[in-house]
């Protein structure tokens, strides 16, 4: 069952296309603004990131991954999302997913962190699959991350694959959706990089969490 990822699913085009991008406000969402915006929503090629010094392209192969969000502050918050309908003729279907994830802790109220969003939506219900959705809040108690060599109020997750068994969703239209949102206060910032696997297929493979 190879080669059943959409179009443009792991940004091997280098670019956006097949993907919705939107911008708004930490705290608020749905994104209210629909479209692309540079320096948001950002195709990396190469480089590390300066926090955490780990690869800014996703060491799995691809050559190109996506940084959504910035280490600018004012509030921002950004998403993109990609809909999808998995074929009815499967019998399994599954997706890799790599993230890695940059937030400033500022010790703020939970609700006022920073934070990284990626999950699955059922796109009829709007319900989220069970199991894969994944809020990163920034704090001491955020599982898997280091405080940044140049600034230890910068935490910082390297390059995660995370596999989604999608079998219950055959033939249903899903969405596939990242989110990345400063600090509500507006003074503190949080990106993210995220990348998809270069195959859909029925086999689960890399970490399954």
């Amino acid at each position: 069952q190879s080669g059943l990822c959409p179009s443009n699913l792991n940004f091997e085009q280098g670019d956006l296309s097949g993907w919705e991008c939107r911008t708004g406000t930490a705290g608020v969402y749905p994104l209210p603004i629909i479209g692309y915006v540079p320096g948001r929503h950002t195709i990396v090629t190469n480089g590390v990131d300066v926090y955490g010094g780990f690869p800014a392209v996703c060491p799995s192969g691809n050559n190109f991954s996506l940084k959504l969000g910035n280490n600018q502050t004012g509030g921002q918050a950004e998403s993109v999302s990609y809909t999808y309908t998995i074929p009815g003729t499967l019998t399994n279907f599954s997706m890799l997913v790599y993230y890695a994830v940059v937030l400033e802790d500022p010790n703020h109220a939970f609700n006022e962190q920073p934070r990284f969003r990626a999950r699955i939506v059922d796109a009829v219900t709007g319900s989220a699959v069970p199991c894969v959705d994944f809020d990163f809040i920034s704090g001491s108690s955020t599982g898997g991350f280091h405080p940044s060599p140049i600034n230890p109020q910068v935490l910082y997750k390297e390059w995660t694959p995370v596999s989604i068994n999608l079998n219950a969703y055959i033939g249903r239209t899903i969405k596939l959706e990242f989110i990345t949102e400063d600090c509500t206060r507006g003074g503190h910032f949080g990106y993210a990089y995220v990348d998809v696997g270069t195959s859909c297929s029925g086999a689960i493979t890399g970490n399954y969490i």
